[in-house]
């Protein structure tokens, strides 16, 4: 079977140009920011979890099992 990935664009907001890609999981569906900028959570409804990505480094540095087909995503800090 062919594995798609799936991935976030990075967006540069001065110049709306993406300028890389993260690799999340399957089914890449709601997105959400940290406060201080330094994160962004994003669900995906395939894998059933949320993917942490750091926007310092474009990468992700965690990955947080939840629920069943997770599609939204908010934060409390």
């Amino acid at each position: 079977m062919l594995s798609i990935p799936y991935i976030v664009s990075v967006i540069n907001t001065a110049t709306l140009e993406a300028t890389a890609t993260v690799v999340v999981g399957t089914g890449a569906y709601g997105v959400a920011t940290s406060k201080d900028g330094k994160n962004v959570f994003v669900t995906n409804k395939g894998s059933n979890n949320v993917s942490v990505i750091d926007t310092a480094l474009n990468s992700v540095i965690g990955t947080i099992t939840v629920g069943k087909g997770p599609a939204g995503v908010t934060i409390k800090e």
